[in-house]
């Protein structure tokens, strides 16, 4: 059981991690900033009693309806197969509609015609939700191999840690970076509160390794 002291430490660390998980959220880095809307808004919406049993769509029905709004580009991409730029744009509708092992699909075959780091940050978010956490940091890697000052994937890359491979080590040493490169970043304020609420997790028992078996 955690003591209280470290489930505030958690508890912070996950504060700050949900706020800004929304760079996980990009598909291009004007979007990093705006992740889909959630299900619920913040103010419960005003439904009329007639419409109280009116069952909501299932995710299949929600697809099916995504893919025939894509249907044109679809088809489109049957006789250009290669075409980066619609590749992307399916990809990021998919998205928008958390259709996310689909969007992985079209923004994987858009980085093996044009391979950037802007790409698999793209297919990092996606994997991401897919809860294909691996294969997330692995793009983010790539995408950091292609481009070793991309400040999203700098920034992912340490959220991933923390989140997936609860690795506040990892995650500290990513923002440390992100701020090294960036130390006018108007989010550095924000990123080194993280890095704080990450070495104290390093320093409470919960955040430490030990070589004992779980009982």
């Amino acid at each position: 059981m955690k003591a209280p002291e470290e489930s505030k430490h958690w508890s912070n660390l996950q504060t700050y991690g949900f706020a800004l998980i929304c760079l996980l959220l990009g598909v291009t880095v004007g979007y990093l900033a705006h992740p889909p809307k959630p299900a619920l808004a913040s103010a419960p919406p005003q439904i009329p009693v007639a419409a109280t049993n009116v069952s909501q769509p299932t995710p299949e029905q929600l697809k099916h309806m995504q893919e025939v709004q894509l249907e044109p580009m679809i088809a489109q991409l049957q006789k250009d197969p290669a075409n980066h730029d619609l590749l992307v744009k399916v990809g990021t509708e998919y998205f928008h509609a958390r259709q996310f092992p689909s969007a992985v699909d079209y923004f994987g075959r858009a980085v093996k015609v044009k391979p950037t780091a802007d790409g698999y940050v793209q297919l990092a978010a996606a994997y991401y939700y897919s809860g294909a956490g691996d294969q997330s940091l692995a793009a983010l890697n790539r995408a950091l191999e292609l481009d070793p000052k991309a400040a999203t994937a700098l920034f992912n890359l340490g959220m991933v840690k923390l989140q997936v491979k609860h690795d506040p080590k990892g995650a500290i040493d990513a923002w440390q970076l992100f701020i090294k490169d960036y130390p006018n970043h108007p989010q550095r304020a924000t990123v080194e509160k993280m890095i704080a609420q990450a070495k104290q997790q390093m320093s409470s028992p919960i955040g430490k390794k030990t070589d004992k078996p779980a009982m």
